[in-house]
Protein backbone atom coordinates (compact mmCIF):
# COMPACT_ATOMS: atom_id res chain seq x y z
CA UNK A 1 0.00 0.00 0.00
CA UNK A 2 1.24 3.50 -0.83
CA UNK A 3 1.74 6.14 1.81
CA UNK A 4 -1.21 8.51 2.17
CA UNK A 5 -0.39 12.16 1.48
CA UNK A 6 -2.34 15.20 2.64
CA UNK A 7 -4.05 15.60 -0.73
CA UNK A 8 -5.35 12.02 -0.43
CA UNK A 9 -7.29 12.78 2.76
CA UNK A 10 -11.06 13.20 2.34
CA UNK A 11 -12.38 16.77 2.41
CA UNK A 12 -14.18 16.15 5.72
CA UNK A 13 -10.84 15.24 7.30
CA UNK A 14 -8.86 18.18 5.87
CA UNK A 15 -11.54 20.82 6.37
CA UNK A 16 -13.44 19.40 9.34
CA UNK A 17 -11.48 16.97 11.51
CA UNK A 18 -8.10 18.72 11.36
CA UNK A 19 -9.45 22.17 12.43
CA UNK A 20 -11.50 20.46 15.16
CA UNK A 21 -8.38 18.77 16.56
CA UNK A 22 -6.54 22.09 16.44
CA UNK A 23 -9.29 23.77 18.46
CA UNK A 24 -9.38 20.95 21.01
CA UNK A 25 -5.62 21.27 21.51
CA UNK A 26 -5.87 25.07 21.86
CA UNK A 27 -8.64 24.88 24.47
CA UNK A 28 -6.86 22.05 26.30
CA UNK A 29 -3.71 24.14 26.67
CA UNK A 30 -5.90 27.11 27.73
CA UNK A 31 -7.46 24.91 30.41
CA UNK A 32 -4.01 23.95 31.68
CA UNK A 33 -3.05 27.63 31.85
CA UNK A 34 -6.21 28.41 33.84
CA UNK A 35 -5.38 25.56 36.23
CA UNK A 36 -1.79 26.83 36.54
CA UNK A 37 -3.23 30.22 37.61
CA UNK A 38 -5.04 28.46 40.45
CA UNK A 39 -8.48 28.83 38.85
CA UNK A 40 -11.04 26.17 37.90
CA UNK A 41 -11.00 25.36 34.14
CA UNK A 42 -14.27 23.44 34.53
CA UNK A 43 -16.00 26.55 35.89
CA UNK A 44 -14.53 28.66 33.06
CA UNK A 45 -15.87 26.15 30.54
CA UNK A 46 -19.29 26.16 32.22
CA UNK A 47 -19.36 29.95 32.00
CA UNK A 48 -18.57 29.78 28.29
CA UNK A 49 -21.30 27.23 27.62
CA UNK A 50 -23.97 28.70 29.90
CA UNK A 51 -23.46 32.46 29.43
CA UNK A 52 -22.12 32.68 25.88
CA UNK A 53 -23.55 29.72 23.99
CA UNK A 54 -26.58 29.19 26.21
CA UNK A 55 -28.10 32.67 26.39
CA UNK A 56 -29.62 34.97 23.79
CA UNK A 57 -27.50 37.84 25.09
CA UNK A 58 -24.30 35.83 24.73
CA UNK A 59 -25.19 34.73 21.23
CA UNK A 60 -26.09 38.27 20.20
CA UNK A 61 -22.74 39.53 21.51
CA UNK A 62 -21.03 36.73 19.57
CA UNK A 63 -22.80 37.73 16.35
CA UNK A 64 -22.00 41.40 16.92
CA UNK A 65 -18.27 40.77 17.17
CA UNK A 66 -18.42 38.15 14.40
CA UNK A 67 -19.90 40.74 12.03
CA UNK A 68 -16.81 42.95 12.23
CA UNK A 69 -14.53 39.91 12.00
CA UNK A 70 -16.24 38.70 8.82
CA UNK A 71 -15.44 42.03 7.17
CA UNK A 72 -11.80 42.03 8.30
CA UNK A 73 -11.37 38.31 7.59
CA UNK A 74 -12.63 38.75 4.03
CA UNK A 75 -10.32 41.76 3.68
CA UNK A 76 -7.24 39.71 4.58
CA UNK A 77 -8.41 36.71 2.54
CA UNK A 78 -8.85 38.73 -0.65
CA UNK A 79 -5.25 39.92 -0.53
CA UNK A 80 -4.14 36.36 0.31
CA UNK A 81 -5.83 35.09 -2.82
CA UNK A 82 -3.53 37.41 -4.79
CA UNK A 83 -0.47 36.12 -2.93
CA UNK A 84 -0.16 39.24 -0.72
CA UNK A 85 -0.44 39.81 3.01
CA UNK A 86 -2.53 42.88 3.85
CA UNK A 87 -1.79 43.54 7.49
CA UNK A 88 -3.34 46.99 7.28
CA UNK A 89 -7.01 46.18 7.92
CA UNK A 90 -6.82 47.98 11.25
CA UNK A 91 -5.68 51.25 9.67
CA UNK A 92 -7.97 50.90 6.68
CA UNK A 93 -10.86 50.40 9.09
CA UNK A 94 -9.89 53.58 10.95
CA UNK A 95 -9.92 55.58 7.73
CA UNK A 96 -13.21 53.93 6.77
CA UNK A 97 -14.57 55.27 10.06
CA UNK A 98 -13.24 58.72 9.19
CA UNK A 99 -15.13 58.45 5.90
CA UNK A 100 -18.33 57.57 7.77
CA UNK A 101 -17.90 60.56 10.09
CA UNK A 102 -17.18 63.00 7.25
CA UNK A 103 -20.20 61.87 5.24
CA UNK A 104 -22.50 61.67 8.28
CA UNK A 105 -21.51 64.99 9.90
CA UNK A 106 -20.52 67.21 7.00
CA UNK A 107 -22.72 66.02 4.13
CA UNK A 108 -25.77 64.07 5.24
CA UNK A 109 -26.30 65.68 8.66
CA UNK A 110 -27.06 69.20 7.37
CA UNK A 111 -29.32 67.76 4.65
CA UNK A 112 -31.58 65.67 6.91
CA UNK A 113 -34.86 67.51 7.65
CA UNK A 114 -36.01 67.75 11.26
CA UNK A 115 -39.01 65.52 10.61
CA UNK A 116 -36.63 62.74 9.46
CA UNK A 117 -34.43 63.00 12.54
CA UNK A 118 -35.91 59.94 14.26
CA UNK A 119 -37.01 57.92 11.25
CA UNK A 120 -34.77 55.57 9.34
CA UNK A 121 -32.97 57.16 6.40
CA UNK A 122 -32.03 53.99 4.51
CA UNK A 123 -30.55 55.84 1.53
CA UNK A 124 -28.24 57.73 3.88
CA UNK A 125 -27.18 54.44 5.47
CA UNK A 126 -26.28 53.04 2.05
CA UNK A 127 -24.26 56.19 1.33
CA UNK A 128 -22.37 55.70 4.61
CA UNK A 129 -21.51 52.11 3.62
CA UNK A 130 -20.22 53.36 0.29
CA UNK A 131 -18.24 56.12 2.03
CA UNK A 132 -16.62 53.63 4.41
CA UNK A 133 -15.67 51.36 1.51
CA UNK A 134 -14.33 54.26 -0.58
CA UNK A 135 -12.14 55.69 2.18
CA UNK A 136 -10.79 52.24 3.09
CA UNK A 137 -10.03 51.62 -0.57
CA UNK A 138 -8.22 54.95 -0.98
CA UNK A 139 -6.10 54.28 2.12
CA UNK A 140 -5.04 50.93 0.65
CA UNK A 141 -4.29 52.46 -2.76
CA UNK A 142 -0.85 53.89 -1.93
CA UNK A 143 0.54 50.61 -0.44
CA UNK A 144 -0.98 48.80 -3.44
CA UNK A 145 0.80 51.08 -5.91
CA UNK A 146 4.07 50.83 -3.98
CA UNK A 147 3.83 47.02 -4.03
CA UNK A 148 2.91 46.75 -7.70
CA UNK A 149 5.17 49.39 -9.23
CA UNK A 150 8.05 49.86 -6.77
CA UNK A 151 8.31 46.42 -5.18
CA UNK A 152 7.78 47.77 -1.64
CA UNK A 153 6.56 44.87 0.48
CA UNK A 154 2.89 45.19 1.37
CA UNK A 155 3.44 43.97 4.94
CA UNK A 156 5.87 46.80 5.69
CA UNK A 157 3.87 49.57 4.02
CA UNK A 158 0.53 48.56 5.54
CA UNK A 159 2.06 48.38 9.04
CA UNK A 160 3.39 51.91 8.55
CA UNK A 161 0.02 53.08 7.27
CA UNK A 162 -1.67 51.63 10.37
CA UNK A 163 0.36 54.02 12.53
CA UNK A 164 -0.30 56.92 10.17
CA UNK A 165 -4.04 56.19 10.26
CA UNK A 166 -4.00 56.14 14.06
CA UNK A 167 -2.19 59.50 14.17
CA UNK A 168 -4.61 60.97 11.62
CA UNK A 169 -7.59 59.79 13.66
CA UNK A 170 -6.20 61.37 16.83
CA UNK A 171 -5.53 64.62 14.98
CA UNK A 172 -9.11 64.80 13.72
CA UNK A 173 -10.65 63.91 17.11
CA UNK A 174 -8.42 65.89 19.49
CA UNK A 175 -9.90 68.94 21.19
CA UNK A 176 -10.45 71.48 18.43
CA UNK A 177 -10.00 68.85 15.70
CA UNK A 178 -12.02 68.92 12.51
CA UNK A 179 -14.28 66.03 13.57
CA UNK A 180 -14.13 66.51 17.35
CA UNK A 181 -17.17 67.09 19.52
CA UNK A 182 -16.64 70.56 21.09
CA UNK A 183 -18.47 69.43 24.22
CA UNK A 184 -16.36 66.28 24.69
CA UNK A 185 -13.57 67.98 26.61
CA UNK A 186 -10.56 65.66 26.74
CA UNK A 187 -12.47 62.66 25.39
CA UNK A 188 -11.40 62.22 21.74
CA UNK A 189 -14.63 61.52 19.90
CA UNK A 190 -16.78 62.98 17.15
CA UNK A 191 -20.23 64.49 17.49
CA UNK A 192 -23.04 61.95 17.56
CA UNK A 193 -24.51 60.95 14.21
CA UNK A 194 -28.13 61.67 13.38
CA UNK A 195 -30.42 58.94 14.68
CA UNK A 196 -31.88 58.37 11.20
CA UNK A 197 -28.42 57.12 10.09
CA UNK A 198 -28.18 54.42 12.77
CA UNK A 199 -28.50 50.86 11.54
CA UNK A 200 -31.51 48.75 12.47
CA UNK A 201 -30.73 46.22 15.18
CA UNK A 202 -32.55 43.43 16.95
CA UNK A 203 -32.43 45.30 20.25
CA UNK A 204 -34.63 48.09 18.91
CA UNK A 205 -37.05 45.54 17.45
CA UNK A 206 -37.48 43.73 20.76
CA UNK A 207 -37.70 47.02 22.67
CA UNK A 208 -40.67 47.95 20.49
CA UNK A 209 -42.28 44.56 21.10
CA UNK A 210 -41.77 44.89 24.87
CA UNK A 211 -43.26 48.41 24.83
CA UNK A 212 -46.33 47.19 22.95
CA UNK A 213 -46.81 44.33 25.40
CA UNK A 214 -46.44 46.58 28.44
CA UNK A 215 -48.96 49.05 27.00
CA UNK A 216 -51.53 46.26 26.99
CA UNK A 217 -50.66 45.10 30.51
CA UNK A 218 -48.69 42.01 29.41
CA UNK A 219 -45.16 41.18 30.53
CA UNK A 220 -42.43 40.48 27.95
CA UNK A 221 -40.87 37.03 28.08
CA UNK A 222 -37.34 36.46 29.39
CA UNK A 223 -36.13 35.97 25.82
CA UNK A 224 -37.66 39.28 24.71
CA UNK A 225 -36.13 41.12 27.67
CA UNK A 226 -32.73 39.57 27.00
CA UNK A 227 -32.84 40.51 23.33
CA UNK A 228 -33.54 44.17 24.08
CA UNK A 229 -29.79 44.70 24.53
CA UNK A 230 -28.84 42.90 21.31
CA UNK A 231 -26.40 44.79 19.06
CA UNK A 232 -26.90 42.53 16.03
CA UNK A 233 -27.80 44.88 13.21
CA UNK A 234 -28.27 45.09 9.47
CA UNK A 235 -24.50 45.17 8.83
CA UNK A 236 -24.55 41.45 9.73
CA UNK A 237 -26.75 40.85 6.69
CA UNK A 238 -24.33 42.91 4.59
CA UNK A 239 -21.42 40.81 5.88
CA UNK A 240 -23.20 37.56 4.93
CA UNK A 241 -24.04 39.00 1.51
CA UNK A 242 -20.39 39.92 0.99
CA UNK A 243 -19.38 36.33 1.79
CA UNK A 244 -21.57 35.17 -1.09
CA UNK A 245 -20.27 37.98 -3.32
CA UNK A 246 -16.67 37.07 -2.37
CA UNK A 247 -17.20 33.46 -3.46
CA UNK A 248 -18.84 34.46 -6.72
CA UNK A 249 -16.17 37.06 -7.48
CA UNK A 250 -13.13 34.91 -6.70
CA UNK A 251 -14.31 31.60 -8.17
CA UNK A 252 -16.84 32.59 -10.83
CA UNK A 253 -15.47 35.70 -12.57
CA UNK A 254 -12.50 36.40 -14.82
CA UNK A 255 -11.26 39.07 -12.38
CA UNK A 256 -11.28 36.55 -9.56
CA UNK A 257 -9.44 34.07 -11.74
CA UNK A 258 -6.81 36.73 -12.47
CA UNK A 259 -6.38 37.39 -8.73
CA UNK A 260 -5.96 33.69 -7.98
CA UNK A 261 -3.59 33.31 -10.92
CA UNK A 262 -1.16 35.99 -9.72
CA UNK A 263 -1.41 34.51 -6.24
CA UNK A 264 -0.39 31.10 -7.54
CA UNK A 265 2.37 32.25 -9.92
CA UNK A 266 2.69 35.89 -11.02
CA UNK A 267 5.20 35.05 -13.76
CA UNK A 268 2.91 32.44 -15.30
CA UNK A 269 -0.02 34.85 -15.00
CA UNK A 270 1.99 37.52 -16.84
CA UNK A 271 2.81 35.19 -19.70
CA UNK A 272 -0.85 34.16 -19.82
CA UNK A 273 -1.75 37.77 -20.62
CA UNK A 274 -2.83 38.98 -17.19
CA UNK A 275 -1.82 42.50 -16.19
CA UNK A 276 -0.17 41.52 -12.90
CA UNK A 277 0.42 45.03 -11.56
CA UNK A 278 -3.09 46.23 -12.23
CA UNK A 279 -4.55 43.07 -10.70
CA UNK A 280 -2.41 43.55 -7.59
CA UNK A 281 -3.70 47.09 -7.16
CA UNK A 282 -7.31 45.98 -7.64
CA UNK A 283 -6.96 43.16 -5.10
CA UNK A 284 -5.41 45.36 -2.40
CA UNK A 285 -7.91 48.20 -2.97
CA UNK A 286 -10.85 45.80 -2.69
CA UNK A 287 -9.24 44.40 0.44
CA UNK A 288 -9.09 47.94 1.87
CA UNK A 289 -12.73 48.55 0.98
CA UNK A 290 -13.79 45.46 2.97
CA UNK A 291 -11.74 46.64 5.96
CA UNK A 292 -13.36 50.08 5.76
CA UNK A 293 -16.80 48.49 5.86
CA UNK A 294 -15.94 46.83 9.18
CA UNK A 295 -16.44 50.17 10.94
CA UNK A 296 -20.11 50.32 9.96
CA UNK A 297 -20.91 47.67 12.55
CA UNK A 298 -18.87 49.31 15.28
CA UNK A 299 -20.13 52.90 15.07
CA UNK A 300 -23.48 52.67 13.28
CA UNK A 301 -24.89 49.41 14.59
CA UNK A 302 -24.65 49.65 18.38
CA UNK A 303 -27.86 49.65 20.39
CA UNK A 304 -26.54 52.33 22.75
CA UNK A 305 -27.14 55.98 21.83
CA UNK A 306 -23.73 56.95 23.27
CA UNK A 307 -21.91 54.63 20.84
CA UNK A 308 -22.89 56.29 17.55
CA UNK A 309 -19.74 58.37 17.39
CA UNK A 310 -16.25 57.94 15.95
CA UNK A 311 -13.64 57.28 18.63
CA UNK A 312 -9.85 57.02 18.53
CA UNK A 313 -9.99 53.28 19.28
CA UNK A 314 -10.85 52.37 15.67
CA UNK A 315 -11.53 48.66 15.32
CA UNK A 316 -10.17 47.82 18.79
CA UNK A 317 -7.75 45.26 17.36
CA UNK A 318 -10.39 43.39 15.36
CA UNK A 319 -8.51 44.25 12.17
CA UNK A 320 -5.53 42.22 13.38
CA UNK A 321 -7.76 39.37 14.58
CA UNK A 322 -9.13 39.29 11.01
CA UNK A 323 -5.74 37.84 10.01
CA UNK A 324 -6.33 34.88 12.31
CA UNK A 325 -9.90 34.53 11.04
CA UNK A 326 -8.69 34.37 7.43
CA UNK A 327 -5.95 31.85 8.27
CA UNK A 328 -8.27 29.62 10.25
CA UNK A 329 -10.98 29.91 7.59
CA UNK A 330 -8.52 28.85 4.87
CA UNK A 331 -9.32 32.09 2.98
CA UNK A 332 -12.73 30.71 2.05
CA UNK A 333 -15.90 32.66 2.93
CA UNK A 334 -17.59 29.70 4.64
CA UNK A 335 -14.52 29.03 6.76
CA UNK A 336 -14.22 32.76 7.52
CA UNK A 337 -17.82 32.89 8.77
CA UNK A 338 -17.22 29.92 11.09
CA UNK A 339 -13.90 31.29 12.33
CA UNK A 340 -15.49 34.71 12.92
CA UNK A 341 -18.20 33.08 15.04
CA UNK A 342 -15.54 31.28 17.09
CA UNK A 343 -13.49 34.41 17.75
CA UNK A 344 -16.68 36.40 18.34
CA UNK A 345 -17.69 33.91 21.02
CA UNK A 346 -14.26 34.32 22.64
CA UNK A 347 -14.80 38.08 22.86
CA UNK A 348 -18.23 37.47 24.37
CA UNK A 349 -16.59 35.02 26.79
CA UNK A 350 -14.19 37.76 27.88
CA UNK A 351 -17.11 40.08 28.64
CA UNK A 352 -18.89 37.32 30.57
CA UNK A 353 -15.74 36.61 32.61
CA UNK A 354 -15.44 40.28 33.48
CA UNK A 355 -19.11 40.79 34.40
CA UNK A 356 -20.14 37.43 35.89
CA UNK A 357 -17.06 35.28 36.42
CA UNK A 358 -16.11 36.38 39.91
CA UNK A 359 -19.64 36.73 41.30
CA UNK A 360 -21.30 33.57 39.99
CA UNK A 361 -18.43 31.21 39.10
CA UNK A 362 -15.76 32.24 41.63
CA UNK A 363 -13.27 32.93 38.86
CA UNK A 364 -10.60 35.57 39.27
CA UNK A 365 -9.51 35.68 35.63
CA UNK A 366 -8.67 38.89 33.85
CA UNK A 367 -10.60 39.57 30.67
CA UNK A 368 -7.32 39.97 28.81
CA UNK A 369 -6.68 36.25 29.31
CA UNK A 370 -9.02 35.76 26.34
CA UNK A 371 -6.25 37.30 24.22
CA UNK A 372 -4.01 34.41 25.26
CA UNK A 373 -6.68 31.92 24.19
CA UNK A 374 -6.99 33.67 20.84
CA UNK A 375 -3.23 33.40 20.49
CA UNK A 376 -3.40 29.68 21.22
CA UNK A 377 -6.09 29.23 18.57
CA UNK A 378 -3.87 31.07 16.07
CA UNK A 379 -0.86 29.00 17.15
CA UNK A 380 -2.54 25.64 16.63
CA UNK A 381 -4.47 26.60 13.49
CA UNK A 382 -1.60 28.47 11.89
CA UNK A 383 1.94 27.93 13.08
CA UNK A 384 1.42 24.33 14.27
CA UNK A 385 -1.08 23.30 11.59
CA UNK A 386 1.54 21.15 9.86
CA UNK A 387 2.15 19.23 13.09
CA UNK A 388 -1.53 18.32 13.41
CA UNK A 389 -1.79 17.34 9.75
CA UNK A 390 1.24 15.05 10.08
CA UNK A 391 -0.27 13.38 13.16
CA UNK A 392 -3.51 12.78 11.24
CA UNK A 393 -1.54 11.32 8.31
CA UNK A 394 0.33 8.91 10.60
CA UNK A 395 -2.94 7.77 12.14
CA UNK A 396 -4.58 7.44 8.70
CA UNK A 397 -1.74 5.31 7.38
CA UNK A 398 -1.92 3.05 10.42
CA UNK A 399 -5.70 2.60 10.30
CA UNK A 400 -6.79 2.62 6.69
CA UNK A 401 -3.79 3.08 4.41
CA UNK A 402 -4.77 3.14 0.76
CA UNK A 403 -3.13 3.85 -2.53
CA UNK A 404 -2.23 7.44 -3.13
CA UNK A 405 -3.32 9.07 -6.31
CA UNK A 406 -0.86 8.40 -9.13
CA UNK A 407 1.51 11.20 -9.93
CA UNK A 408 0.77 13.10 -13.14
CA UNK A 409 3.32 12.34 -15.84
CA UNK A 410 4.99 15.35 -17.38
CA UNK A 411 5.49 15.16 -21.13
CA UNK A 412 9.05 15.46 -22.28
Amino acid sequence: MSVIQEQDLPAWVRLGLVPFIQLVLAFTVAGLLIAAMGEDPIAATRLYIEKVLGTSKGLSQTLFYATTLIFTGLSVALAFQAGMFNIGSEGQGMVGGIGIAIVALWILGPLIPDDWARSSFWLGQIILFLGAALFGMLWALIPALLQAYRGSHLVITTIMFNFIAGALLLFLLKQGGWLADPAAGGDPKSMRFEESLWLHNLGDYFKAIAADLQSTGERPSKFQNAMKVSKVNSSFLVAIGLCVAFWLFIWRTKWGYAIRAIGANPDAAHYAGINVRRTMVIAVCLSGALAGLAMTNSILGSSSASDHVLRDTGLNGLGFIGIAVALMGRNHPVGIMLAALLFGSLYAWGEAIQLQGRMFYKLDIDREFITAIQGLVVLFTGALAFMVVQAVLVFANLIWGRKARPATKVAA
